[in-house]
């Protein structure tokens, strides 16, 4: 191998999917096992305010302090009366619910908002496809939870802030880019840069397609200009047998 073709791979954490940044090796077999998927959800919809429909995006995360998983999920509940202060979406809710195990989900009452007249409920925000972090690089305590999500029809991505991730409050520069409805966001622990994959479309092969586009940020204000990430293949396409099938990619979570 020439010294030109070595990959430095410093400090970072590696996953050795394949030999690309293998040496050598001797005595080890790379294998892969196969996850398994339980019978029933682990969280479902069965409040008024949670409609027929709950989903997460790549919202779970785990507070050492409290020893439990803590999630945001949205629902998405039939129009109604919501609460004034809950002004972003006319449908979309974020809520919250923690857990011990991963498995077993509990919805607490927290009464922030109202719900048809009732202050019962889990509910701590309003955007579609809400995406929540836990900034552990954040110098100000007020701003340690972060969330992106879209708002109303013409889905715009909005940033919101909280020191607790239950009570939240708007970035000032909303909105922050333009989105589709749906989208997920990370922070990059090694350049410190805000990431929000968000559905955009793309015209491919002579279709219009759902695809995933980027865009970056260093103090979630201030976006970069959306660029594309990924969109279907010839490979992803190769299951089309009739005119108009093709691949399209709603989400990406990362």
């Amino acid at each position: 191998m020439l010294q030109a073709d070595v990959t430095q791979l410093g400090t970072k954490v590696q996953l050795f999917v394949d030999d690309a940044r293998v040496a050598s090796k001797s005595g080890v077999q790379r294998r892969i096992n196969q996850a398994s998927k339980l019978p029933q959800p682990v969280i479902e919809p069965e409040k008024p305010w949670e409609g027929n429909r709950v989903c997460t995006y790549g919202s779970v995360h785990f507070d050492t302090i409290a020893n439990e998983l803590h999630m945001w999920y949205a629902s998405v509940p039939p129009k109604s009366r919501h609460d004034p202060q809950l002004r972003h979406h006319p449908r979309a809710l974020v809520n919250y619910a923690t857990s011990t195990n991963g498995i077993h989900w509990e919805k607490p009452t927290l009464r922030l908002f109202s719900f048809q007249g009732s202050r019962e409920n889990n509910i701590v925000y309003d955007l579609a496809s809400p995406s929540v972090i836990v900034d552990s690089a954040e110098s100000d305590p007020a701003k340690r939870y972060k969330m992106l999500g879209t708002r109303g029809n013409i889905h715009e991505g909005w940033a919101a802030y909280s020191h607790d991730g239950l009570r939240w409050h708007d970035y000032p520069d909303n909105p922050v880019f333009k989105s589709q409805d749906t989208l997920t966001f990370t922070r990059d622990p090694f350049s410190g840069d805000y990431l929000a994959f968000h559905k955009w479309r793309f015209k491919e092969r002579g279709f219009s397609r759902r695809a995933v586009y980027l865009t970056t940020s260093r103090d979630m204000k201030q976006w970069t200009q959306s660029k594309l990430v990924m969109v279907p293949d010839n490979i992803d396409d190769s299951w089309a047998k009739k005119p108009g099938q093709r691949t399209e990619f709603y989400n990406m979570s990362a």
